[in-house]
């Protein structure tokens, strides 16, 4: 006994455009996410900053996503489709880059990886993916 499964080729192009909208969802959530994770407060050093040094600011402690500061940061994080089923979150900022994997001189404030682990749990037990492995950018990008 066998069994034949035939997709239809007009069908394929129906599937792309159904992953191409999914996945502009989820770097979309990814993007707000990391924004999200920026936006919470921090517990690191504060400093006074200013012209007249009369401005506080709460660093980001090691763990924990980057402190809002001048916005540099905030405003090179995009979200954006490479291809109809490629999604691709990018950081312009140079500095992301050290923040996320840390230096010698200093620990790692990630921002990434809680925030595309955020986004993969939520759609595990959605049930939208069967499984998936947390992404460690400390192993590398």
């Amino acid at each position: 006994m066998t069994a034949k499964v035939t997709i239809d080729p007009a069908g394929l192009d129906a599937i792309r455009k159904q992953a191409g909208r999914l996945i502009y969802k989820i770097v979309q959530d990814v993007k707000s996410t990391i924004l999200d994770l920026m936006r919470e407060p921090k517990s690191g050093r504060t400093y006074w900053k200013g012209k007249d040094r009369n401005i506080a600011h709460v660093a980001s402690a090691p763990g924990e996503a980057p402190a809002i500061d001048h916005g540099l940061l905030w405003n090179s994080i995009t979200g954006v489709m490479a291809r109809p089923t490629t999604g691709v979150i990018a950081v312009g900022a140079r500095h992301g880059l050290f923040l996320e994997l840390g230096t010698i001189r200093m620990e790692r404030r990630p921002f990434i990886e809680p925030a595309m682990n955020q986004v993969l749990q939520k759609l595990d037990n959605a049930g939208i993916i069967s499984r998936f492995d947390r992404i460690r950018t400390s192993d590398g990008i």
